[in-house]
């Protein structure tokens, strides 16, 4: 079962923003946000690079997720989404210093229970539509899968990985909901 987090911890800890940033010549961490992920790739190279990198993002914990089925069965698929999550989160490839994990989270949460990732896209584009603020949106659409995957008859195992997948994205989302509650959170805005 160790093979499965390893595995994904390694597929989450390919860095895609920063390395299509590289391409275009932009120092990723040095804009916006300084995160590596879809919405700061979208400030400093447009929305379509950031949409692609959230693919990409959702792809790595997809199949972190499946390669960890793969090889062990269903707690393998746990601990290969959360490896990709906490590779994401953590990638030894920039010391340790990644992502919030949402897109990773997507990738899992549509192999897990396809019924809460759409609540969770639903209500995501409705709360970002509403305040503009990506972190909320995130968390709000999480919480909302989340409690989605409690009410529907799902196994154990899709609980737990998902409930780890919203555990480590608040804990990512610390600075931002500080930022939150003290009304400092910027609101989207992207590169034309």
């Amino acid at each position: 079962m160790v093979q499965s987090a390893v595995f994904g911890y390694l597929i989450g800890s390919v860095p895609f923003g920063v390395l299509l940033a590289n391409l275009r010549g932009v120092r990723l961490r040095e804009v916006g946000s300084g995160n590596i992920g879809a919405t700061n790739v979208s400030r400093a190279l447009g929305p379509a690079a950031g949409l692609l990198v959230l693919l990409l993002d959702a792809a790595k914990g997809a199949l972190a997720a499946m390669l960890g089925y793969a090889l062990v069965g269903p707690w393998g698929f746990v601990l290969g989404g959360l490896g990709a999550a906490l590779g994401h989160a953590y990638p030894v490839t920039l010391r340790f210093q990644g992502g919030k994990v949402v897109a990773v989270s997507l990738g899992v949460l549509l192999l897990t229970s396809p019924l809460s990732a759409l609540v969770a896209v639903l209500v995501f584009l409705a709360m970002l539509l509403i305040t503009r603020i990506v972190s909320i949106s995130a968390l709000t659409g999480a919480s909302a899968a989340l409690l989605t995957l409690v009410v529907l008859p799902e196994p154990i195992e899709s609980r737990v990985v998902v409930a780890g997948l919203w555990l480590l994205m608040v804990i990512r989302h610390a600075p931002n909901i500080r930022r939150l509650v003290a009304h400092q959170e910027p609101r989207l805005s992207v590169r034309r």
